[in-house]
């Protein structure tokens, strides 16, 4: 009878040639060309899919950091807006009066302000050095949005256009007037809001 020798997972006959192994060890072998391209390509699937979700996750942390100053702008201008001109001490309140113009807050602290924004014949006094960097308010037309004054029309029931600049539509009396401001920031971010003044004389 033949004895058979074993060798940590390698066996062979003791009649045979030491150099003639029979290998039987999977760990021995090692892994062939083609495992490791599988591999490398699950591994680059897998950091292509990480890597575009962190960069979805920083591109709306910016655009969500900038509805939110946009946001804010909104807030501040109309909240000065509506201030100057019905609740002030002396309101700017014009009948029919009509809006426009355009302001840009300064890009750094130490920068200017440029533009502009009129209520009737009057300019707003808006701070702007207390609104986020770089982003536009205006208050003129823009098709994208509704139209920058309206009037009710209380027997329509509804908001109609001005006639032409600070004029009222045929047949309405000091109505109560809807602005619409937009904000514009950093990638072209857009943001809206319309708010209402009326005659302070209504309040006694």
């Amino acid at each position: 009878m033949r004895s058979i020798r074993v060798c940590c997972g390698c066996s062979w006959r003791e009649d045979a040639p030491r150099s003639e192994f029979d290998i039987s060890s999977r760990g021995e072998l090692g892994d062939t060309l083609i495992e490791v391209l599988v591999a490398l390509l699950i591994i680059g699937i897998a950091s292509v899919a990480i890597f575009g979700a962190y960069t979805s996750s920083i591109l709306g942390s910016v655009q969500h950091r900038t509805m939110a100053q946009l946001d804010l702008a909104l807030h501040n201008v109309v909240e000065q807006a509506t201030s100057e001109i019905q609740l002030g001490q002396t309101p700017l309140f014009q009948p029919c009066a009509t809006v426009s113009g355009t302001i840009t807050t300064p890009s750094s602290p130490s920068g200017l302000e440029s533009g502009n924004l009129f209520y009737g014949t009057n300019n707003l006094s808006i701070p702007l050095k207390l609104l986020p960097p770089s982003i536009s308010i205006t208050l003129n037309p823009v098709s994208a949005y509704a139209p920058s004054t309206q009037f009710w029309d209380s027997s329509l029931a509804t908001w109609v256009l001005p006639q032409g600049p600070n004029t009222c539509p045929s047949g309405l009396v000091d109505p109560p007037q809807m602005f619409t401001a937009v904000a514009t920031g950093t990638g072209g971010i857009t943001a809206s809001v319309s708010f209402v003044v009326i005659d302070p004389s209504y309040f006694g």
